[in-house]
């Protein structure tokens, strides 16, 4: 290699002129590269919350369905106690008839 001139490298307009094309190029690929990784982490992100949405509805569902079988399950039990209730008194009737 060649050694450099003496001479002030702020004067050689060229050089400088290549450095900062040198240099605007790579940002430009630094910023292009990041901007391709948060739109990849972006996507990830978008797919998690889908899937989260997903569960979310299903187990808002699955909470509706259950809070809809313990209200059947509480007329179910009222019916029952009152058949209970029935059938005893008709037993104690009977009972008592003898």
């Amino acid at each position: 290699m060649e050694p450099r001139r003496t001479s002030s490298v702020y004067s050689d307009t060229f050089e400088l002129d290549d450095l900062l094309l040198r240099l605007t190029k790579q940002a430009d690929e630094q910023h292009d590269m990041v901007s391709d990784i948060l739109q990849q982490e972006n996507n990830a992100l978008y797919r998690k919350l889908r899937a989260a949405r997903q569960l979310w509805r299903f187990i808002v569902g699955l909470v509706h369905g259950i809070v809809e079988l313990i209200d059947q399950l509480e007329e179910l039990l009222t019916m029952a106690r009152l058949r209970i209730q029935q059938g005893r008194a008709n037993y104690l009737a009977n009972c008592t008839a003898f």
